[in-house]
């Protein structure tokens, strides 16, 4: 099975990756590991929802000029 949040320690750093979503943060402690973590998921998902409408958009474009 895949990991879905990858978590290490590595030269007095905590670092996450969630491979699927391209996000990566680290911080100093876990309870800011996991603050950043959800910001980069927020930032990740606010970007998937924006290519989604720019994706509509060129559809919709693409349809009025075929008409």
């Amino acid at each position: 099975m895949a990991k879905i949040i990858e978590v290490w320690k590595e030269k007095g750093l905590y670092a996450a990756r969630i491979p699927f979503l391209h996000v990566n943060t680290q911080a100093k402690t876990m309870k800011e590991l996991r603050k950043n973590l959800v910001e980069a998921i927020e930032v990740a998902v606010e970007g998937f929802i924006e290519l989604d409408k720019l994706r509509a958009k060129k559809a919709k474009a693409v349809a009025i000029a075929k008409n």
